[in-house]
């Protein structure tokens, strides 16, 4: 699954959608499955991109492509049955349904799944957002709590096996456990060959787990690259606004103070290993 932004602006002018700005002129490409983390402050574009991406909103210029297919062209068709995409907005919890087994009934009520597809489905989306209980499958969504809910709502999302999972904001509407959860979805995630682009501010979680970070700022895209690229140099971060990790603040502080600390280390066990080298040079 490859996705490719090629010279696409935007311009909210008679939509309003909470975080929607204008973007310009973004170009960027997905060739690999893997995680893409999307930063930026609120009203930089981030939301905007997962938008056009989803097929939610068209660009005014440029075009986005899905394995070579332009989306806005007559040859592209989106399949019912499984959706290039699937779109988890922040907030965004419409349920309907006395149960969560009848809530999934309802998703896949017009695919021509059989009643014991549609059941494997249900089971192994919920499983993999650990929500896989006979209580909670027989719970109303209403009556779990909110992080259940928007658990729940990645599951549905899911149950399309979609190629590419669009998470708008996830980091800031999961606890420990919720995080835990993520982390293991985005590996499995990733080995059966999915895209999952994911917005937010957590420079911790994109530099341990991203294969790839779109930084966005008034708009515009203004760095692009692996996590290696986009945290590299400290001070360069900081000029351009763009969230530290909390592990290379810590080294650079090291750096600082006379300790023979790299100023690339971006992450835990980098940074670890080389604490470890520190003391045994010490000790000997």
């Amino acid at each position: 699954m490859q996705i490719k932004f090629d010279k696409v602006s935007y311009s909210p002018r008679n939509v309003s959608i909470e975080g929607v700005c204008a973007l310009e002129d973004i170009s960027f490409e997905l060739d690999h499955p893997g995680l893409t983390g999307i930063m930026g402050e609120h009203g930089s574009g981030k939301r905007s991109l997962l938008f056009i991406l989803s097929g939610l909103l068209c660009p005014e210029r440029g075009h986005v492509y899905i394995n070579g297919m332009d989306t806005a062209g007559k040859a592209y068709r989106r399949d019912p049955e499984k959706p290039a995409c699937a779109f988890v907005m922040r907030g965004a919890e419409l349920f309907c349904e006395k149960t969560t087994e009848r809530e999934f009934d309802t998703l896949l009520r017009g695919s021509k799944l059989s009643t014991e597809e549609k059941a494997e489905r249900m089971h192994s989306a919920l499983s993999l957002v650990g929500l896989e209980s006979a209580a909670v499958i027989q719970m109303a969504p209403a009556a779990l709590s909110r992080l259940e809910r928007y658990r729940l709502s990645i599951a549905m999302a899911l149950a399309s096996k979609p190629d590419i999972l669009l998470l708008d904001e996830p980091l800031e509407q999961l606890d420990a456990t919720g995080r835990k959860m993520l982390r293991g979805l985005v590996e499995k995630l990733v080995d059966e060959g999915c895209h999952i682009v994911i917005t937010g501010n957590d420079a911790d979680f994109f530099a341990e787990h991203a294969d790839r970070v779109l930084v966005m700022q008034n708009g515009r895209l203004i760095r692009s690259g692996t996590a290696r690229d986009i945290f590299a140099g400290y001070y360069d971060l900081i000029r351009n606004q763009i969230p530290i990790p909390e592990v290379k603040k810590a080294a650079q502080l090291l750096l600082e103070r006379g300790v023979n600390m790299p100023s690339n280390i971006f992450e835990y066990e980098q940074f670890i290993d080389r604490l470890k080298i520190i003391m045994w040079r010490k000790q000997k």
